[in-house]
């Protein structure tokens, strides 16, 4: 998701984490092509980029990912107030959510041609915790 919003949002600084190989090739052949500036492509899971010690993100948008089990991942990944947008095929489980987190908003939408439903949700990570 992080190419269409560069594409629409170019003061963006956006870093893409991918852990498989072959796809991040095609995301810098992607955005060599685009010639879309302030774009890196790490290869490595969400836990390997943070191991590096960058700053805390504003943003974080997650595709395809079960958010319990990287809850603590987005939690040091984002600055507090940050917010996370996840790309999911069901809403947010409410009861199991960290606390340090908390859903802002959930947006229901169906694919075309019947491919099924998908969910954006919206969570902003605590001032405190």
């Amino acid at each position: 998701p992080g190419i269409p919003l560069k594409i629409v949002r170019t003061d963006l600084h956006l870093v893409l984490v991918e852990p498989v190989q072959k796809k991040s090739s095609f995301l810098r052949t992607i955005v060599g092509s685009l010639k879309l500036w302030n774009v890196s492509i790490f290869t490595g899971t969400l836990r390997q980029y943070l191991d590096q010690g960058p700053p805390p993100s504003d943003l974080m948008v997650l595709r395809a990912l079960r958010f319990d089990e990287i809850e603590e991942e987005a939690f040091f990944g984002l600055k507090p107030g940050g917010k996370a947008i996840l790309y999911r095929t069901e809403k947010m489980d409410m009861p199991s959510t960290d606390p340090r987190f908390r859903v802002e908003s959930e947006k229901t939408f169906s694919l075309p041609m019947g491919h099924g439903n998908r969910v954006i949700s919206v969570l902003s990570r605590a001032v405190t915790a």
